[in-house]
């Protein structure tokens, strides 16, 4: 919006650009509750049949997101400790297709996720 009206005001279209003047409304935080353990156990009976169960175990034990999820490799799995780490993540992008990227936040690098 800002550089549209930037680009009015250029070409004398508008005579000010409003938008800097104004204050965002600020974010709204979500609020989520986790499932409890009855409700988790439920869900994986229902969904025991289903290949991508270990990946809803690893999401719900962890809050990991959809793309650190898919980010996973073996590399930063260490079964022995039971921990892993999450240092990419992956995603669509229109018009390139799977892009590699970088966690959100760096927590995720800083301590690993306990699978124990």
């Amino acid at each position: 919006m800002n550089k549209a009206l930037v680009e009015a005001v250029r070409a004398n279209v508008l005579f000010r650009n409003t938008v800097p003047a104004v204050k965002p409304p600020r974010a709204k935080l979500k609020s989520m509750e986790p499932w409890d353990v009855e409700t988790f156990n439920t869900f994986a009976e229902t969904a025991k049949d289903n290949p991508l169960l270990p990946v809803y175990r690893i999401a719900v034990l962890t809050g990991m997101r959809r793309s650190e999820l898919c980010g996973l490799k073996w590399d930063v799995v260490d079964l022995d400790a039971g921990h892993l780490r999450v240092i990419r993540t992956l995603q669509p992008v229109l018009g390139k297709g799977l892009v590699e990227g970088q966690p959100k936040t760096g927590r995720s690098h800083d301590a690993p996720y306990l699978l124990v």
